[in-house]
């Protein structure tokens, strides 16, 4: 007995309730009160946006010729489904093949006839019209001829307007804003010189001089553009009927080129913008540290005259008298003491005074700098001190008046001057191009001459310093100390005598200590 129609409808509502209920059951459902927005949006398929006599089944009969051009195919459908059909001149193109015979497009170009085979192609693009490889017996939906014509002959196509377009040139615009505008030019260098004359000597007709110079230098010189970069790279990728336009203003890259073409630069773009967008922090902890170091040393030397004697040497009515130890009460005493009767030490004592006295730390600065990937940044802190540079003689402005002296200021800037250009790695490890400049004024040097309206003077500036250039190699959250020597200054004062010697040394030293830590930020 067959099945009424209410009662199969009765029967499949009752297995979706209980379906429902199941899934509920299972926490595969949730039933939400109201209307309901999802948080990420489902792209369609192109599909879904097409007319329904794109999904009806029609029928292509051509006469005798299997197969055809574009243009022929777009005829047909329009006689069939009563449609436009536009067809972009581009399609009339292909691109022709790259280096090595192997074609940049999605289609390559026919071979030469023998007519012209020993000619030289005359340009870039051949008409397709000739090539007939589109089928044009076809039966089945519009929406599949369609999809069928374009890839045979490696163009695209849409329906907008009422119409279906075929076109093989696409046009898509990048945004690179994690591109810095302008060229990097870094040029950091060490040097030293020295030059020296003797001048001239000889008699009145006759003379020799005599000159030395020396001069040495070490650095980095960096020059590179990122966008004069990249050019080159997108036209490798995109066909030969390809356009790279690039606006280093905006930041913007204007590519018209096949579908094929277009994937490849984006890819380029995407992984390009993604590297270069990477944040570097890097936290620099400068320490600066005068180092006054003293050290005291004496010895006694009655141990020596003591040997002497032992070995037979007759230093009756001698006496020896060690003089007056330079050394402090604050130097501490290490003393070898000989108990040995058999000994020629025996009775006698080397003494041993020693004292060393450090300076603390001066200076502590900490800064963060803050750049992106391969790109250099600078910081620094500085002091700008005024001198008289020199005197020069302002004649007077009223007759037979005398002249005076002018001045003529001088400046010199000192302090800690820090450059970095940070890349990352691909497992994140950051390598570090780092300079550090140090320098200190010591103190203004003078010289004058003559007196008066002649008296012609001039200041110079005594400085010291150091300046480390270096690569170096981190994990992130990793420190790296670095420690240099910035200048030295030593006195000396001793007492000799035949009985012995003392002396007392100071030593003032600056010592700058660098602690670098890097960290990458995330991407823009």
């Amino acid at each position: 007995m067959t099945k009424t129609k209410d009662k199969v409808n009765q029967e499949a509502e009752q297995a979706v309730r209980a379906g429902k209920t199941q899934m509920q059951r299972e926490a595969k459902m949730t039933y939400i009160k109201g209307n309901y927005l999802g948080d990420k949006p489902i792209d369609l398929p192109y599909a879904a946006g097409l007319p329904s006599s794109f999904f009806e089944t029609i029928s292509l009969q051509s006469r005798g010729v299997g197969f055809g051009s574009v243009a022929q195919a777009a005829r047909n459908i329009y006689l069939a489904t009563g449609i436009p059909v536009r067809i972009n001149p581009d399609v009339e193109l292909v691109p022709m093949p790259a280096a090595g015979g192997q074609g940049a497009g999605a289609a390559a170009a026919p071979a030469p006839t023998s007519k012209d085979a020993n000619e030289p192609p005359t340009a870039s693009v051949v008409p397709i019209n000739n090539r007939l490889q589109v089928r044009l017996d076809f039966t089945g939906t519009l929406h599949a001829y369609v999809k069928e014509v374009a890839n045979a002959a490696g163009v695209e196509w849409e329906y907008k307007d009422g119409a279906i377009y075929f076109y093989r040139l696409l046009t898509k615009t990048f945004n690179l804003s994690n591109i810095s505008p302008g060229d990097v030019d870094l040029n950091d260098t060490m040097s030293k010189g020295g030059q020296a004359s003797t001048g001239q000597t000889g008699a009145a007709n006759s003379g020799s001089t005599g000159s030395f110079s020396s001069n040495a230098s070490v650095g980095i010189r960096v020059a590179y553009s990122f966008w004069k970069s990249l050019k080159p790279m997108l036209e490798s990728a995109s066909s030969s009927l390809g356009k790279v336009t690039m606006n280093e203003s905006t930041g913007v890259v204007t590519v018209t080129d096949t579908r094929d073409a277009l994937n490849k630069i984006e890819r380029i773009i995407q992984n390009e913008t993604s590297v270069l967008g990477q944040q570097v922090i890097i936290d620099v902890r400068i320490l600066r540290v005068n180092l006054d170091k003293t050290s005291e040393a004496g010895f006694d030397l009655s141990s020596v005259y003591k040997v002497l004697s032992a070995d037979g040497i007759d230093n009756s009515g001698f006496n020896v008298t060690a003089p007056a130890t330079r050394t402090t009460s604050l130097a501490g005493n290490l003393t070898f003491s000989m108990n040995n009767p058999l000994s020629r030490f025996n009775g006698s004592k080397f003494v041993v005074q020693g004292l060393n006295q450090f300076g603390t730390v001066v200076g502590d600065s900490s800064t963060s700098v803050i750049t992106t990937n391969r790109v250099p940044a600078m910081t620094g802190s500085f002091k700008t001190v005024g001198f008289l540079a020199q005197t020069v003689s302002v004649p007077s402005t009223v007759a037979g008046g005398t002249s005076t002296p002018g001045l003529l200021p001088g400046s010199i800037t000192t302090g800690s001057f820090l450059r970095i250009l940070p890349t990352i790695r691909e497992n994140n490890t950051i390598l570090i191009n780092m300079s550090v400049d140090i320098s200190d004024l010591v103190d203004i040097g003078s010289a004058s001459t003559g007196s008066g309206s002649s008296l012609q003077q001039i200041q110079w500036a005594n400085t010291t310093g150091t300046k480390s250039i270096g690569n170096l190699l981190l994990n992130q959250e990793e420190s790296m100390v670095i420690v240099g020597s910035s200048g030295e200054n030593a006195t000396a004062r001793t007492n000799n005598g035949i009985g012995g010697a003392s002396t007392s040394v100071a030593n003032t030293q600056s010592l700058f200590v660098v602690i670098v830590t890097p960290r990458i930020l995330k991407s823009l």
